[in-house]
């Protein structure tokens, strides 16, 4: 415990304000020390030139890549392309499995008829944004394919500016 001289009420704060900050520090040094034996016991750091990282911290450091917009924006554009594929009664895993011209021909059916929850279709930057977001998820699928610079998407491609086109002009 701080040994202080109080002859004051306000030098009784400041050792008590001493004491606390004291009590902090020490256990913020304490969690730290674990953290690091903590980190150490399972791989993802090292005292030697390279640290052995497991595969939880090498899909961490996957995961954590991506900004958190992007994450959400991802997820936006698949769950509207996942409700598109149940009113055609297909779903996201077939279209994956499928040889690239179909996926073409679904993405170019998809953007065309693509419209908001009220009716109305998406603004051009919207739809831009759903095929961005689409894009990404292709890439990190099991298919692993761009589905805009892909030449097998060419249709798609053609059906998207087209439709971007009228978007711009609509307003």
């Amino acid at each position: 415990m701080a040994k202080c001289d109080i002859t004051t009420a306000a030098e009784m704060d400041q050792c008590d304000d001493f004491f606390n900050l004291q009590m902090t520090l020490q256990s913020t040094i304490v969690l730290e020390v674990n953290t690091v034996k903590n980190r150490l016991k399972h791989g993802s750091i090292s005292t030697s030139k390279f640290a052995l990282v497991d595969d939880d911290s090498l899909q961490d450091i996957i995961e954590s890549a991506d900004s958190d917009n992007t994450k959400k924006q991802v997820k936006y554009a698949t769950k509207i392309f996942e409700d598109y594929l149940a009113a055609t009664q297909m779903d996201l895993t077939t279209v994956h499995q499928l040889p690239n011209s179909t996926p073409d021909d679904i993405l170019a059916k998809f953007y065309a008829s693509s419209r908001q929850q009220n009716g109305t279709k998406y603004n051009k930057k919207s739809m831009s944004a759903i095929r961005f977001g689409l894009q990404y998820q292709f890439l990190n699928s099991v298919k692993k394919v761009d589905n805009i610079k892909h030449a097998d998407f060419n249709n798609s491609l053609c059906v998207f500016k087209s439709f971007a086109a009228t978007l711009k002009k609509d307003g």
